[in-house]
């Protein structure tokens, strides 16, 4: 019994430096959840888990949330949204050089929409997007060292399912509102233009 049946799998990232797939799965208590490791040579049609994490047994303040994850292939770490506690929001961290998991805390709101992360080599951090309003959202900006969380509030951006990061221009594409793509720079953590299209991203 390596997972919690039964499961609904969500997101999935690929670790170069284990060569493990992880698989977020939810289970079916609501967002009781945890994540799978699967090796990528697996030749059974029955998946064998060769390792669960993050689960609600075994992390600090609770298990993953929403379906999306973030892989740091640099500081060899693993992000996923964490469940909200007393109003707090937590984001968390599997540094898979200790195997351990923390938690930074507050990194968005209570009521709070979650969505997809995308990492920047450049800089070697983490953004992870969520919506704190119809128009308005932000992004949670991990350092990939340290840990230590910024979050750029009140953008003007939508569900942001799969962000693009460009690592010539340092910069990262959002779907935004009026039926625009965002460009935000990460040297400034500012959003710096605006792409009009046809109709909502």
């Amino acid at each position: 019994g390596n997972v919690i049946y039964p499961v609904r799998p969500n997101a999935m990232v690929y670790n170069p430096n284990t060569n493990l797939i992880y698989m977020l799965n939810y289970n079916g208590t609501g967002y009781d959840s945890n994540i799978a490791c699967i090796s990528p040579n697996q030749t059974s049609t029955l998946i064998n888990y060769s390792c669960v994490i993050m689960g609600t047994t075994s992390f600090p303040i609770n298990s993953p949330q929403s379906a999306f994850l973030g892989m740091n292939t640099t500081s060899n770490k693993m992000y996923a949204w964490g469940q909200a506690v007393a109003g707090v929001g937590a984001m968390l961290v599997l540094d898979f050089n200790t195997n351990i998991t923390s938690a930074i805390s507050g990194v968005v709101s209570f009521n709070g929409y979650q969505y997809g992360m995308v990492y920047n080599p450049n800089l070697n951090k983490m953004y992870a997007c969520s919506l704190s309003g119809i128009t308005t959202g932000e992004i949670t900006i991990i350092d990939g060292v340290t840990n230590s969380a910024t979050v750029v509030n009140g953008l003007p951006i939508k569900s942001n399912y799969q962000p693009a990061f460009n690592s010539t221009n340092n910069t990262i594409y959002l779907a935004g509102t009026s039926n625009t793509i965002k460009v935000f720079d990460c040297n400034t953590n500012t959003i710096t233009a605006s792409i009009p299209l046809g109709a909502s991203p």
